[in-house]
């Protein structure tokens, strides 16, 4: 006998047991989004989100533009527009509105339409060619910054677009944060992982830098999500429900500035 069907059907003839569970759920959430505010960085004041494509800021960022937006200047730079399938021009407008939503102001928010950095799972990005067009934004934004965020060594989703911002990392002038790709097995279990991994993190003291979205953030979060409405296909639909970094967000100190 499957063990899951089982359980499924324990489940049903305990409908309080699973009502307890969802309310237990509920409250930590409340608890853990409560004492986060303890945790924001206090010493970030100008921050720039560095990611691949239109939608990225949203899918995988959310958590940590909804909880430094209010009191830090937040800049987004996605080095494509995501011209995969020929809709740059729509998918650059859906970035600046997806932003705003988040609570960034349309006119810190920038995308490339570089020959060198096009939109594609087998199209290889040169890092050092990556800093340079980095490097160049931070002068126009008015230099130095606080942190630079973006993509881990694993890009979340392997992405090889997404693996080639973090190679950039150490050709830096600011301190580089990455966002801590979740395991696999954790990766699509909605809020109780982002949770789990929240608390873990907590736990640790490693040193990370820890964001949990709170009901009212998620809803935005979703809100955020709509504006992307050229990329919503019905596998996209799924990874938000269930992707536990729609929720939280754990970000490592990969990389110091440069020597000057």
């Amino acid at each position: 006998m499957p063990v899951l069907p089982g359980a499924l059907r324990r489940v049903r003839r305990r409908p309080g047991l699973l009502g307890a569970l969802l309310a237990l759920l509920a409250l930590a959430w409340l608890a853990l989004t409560v004492s986060r505010g303890l945790e924001k960085p206090a010493d970030w004041h100008r921050v720039l989100l560095l990611t691949a494509h239109p939608d990225d800021e949203v899918m995988f960022f959310a958590p940590v533009v909804h909880a430094l937006s209010s009191r830090t200047e937040v800049f987004g730079l996605c080095l494509s527009e995501g011209n995969a399938d020929g809709l740059g021009a729509v998918r650059r407008e859906e970035l600046k509105q997806a932003y705003s939503v988040l609570g960034v102001d349309e006119k810190r928010v920038w995308s490339t339409d570089d020959p060198h950095l096009q939109d594609g799972m087998k199209v290889q990005w040169d890092p050092l060619y990556i800093a340079n067009i980095v490097e160049q934004h931070i002068q126009r934004i008015g230099g130095k910054l606080d942190a630079i965020i973006t993509f881990d060594a694993r890009g979340v989703s392997g992405h090889a677009n997404h693996v080639a911002l973090h190679a950039a990392a150490p050709h830096l002038s600011a301190p580089v944060y990455a966002l801590r790709t979740l395991p696999l097995a954790l990766k699509y279990l909605g809020l109780p992982s982002a949770l789990l991994r929240h608390l873990s993190s907590t736990l640790a003291q490693d040193g990370a830098r820890r964001f949990l979205s709170s009901p009212l953030e998620y809803v935005r979060t979703l809100l955020a999500m709509r504006k992307h409405a050229s990329q919503l296909v019905w596998f996209r639909y799924l990874y938000v429900l269930a992707s536990a970094h729609m929720w939280s967000a754990v970000l490592d100190l990969v990389a110091r500035p440069m020597p000057q």
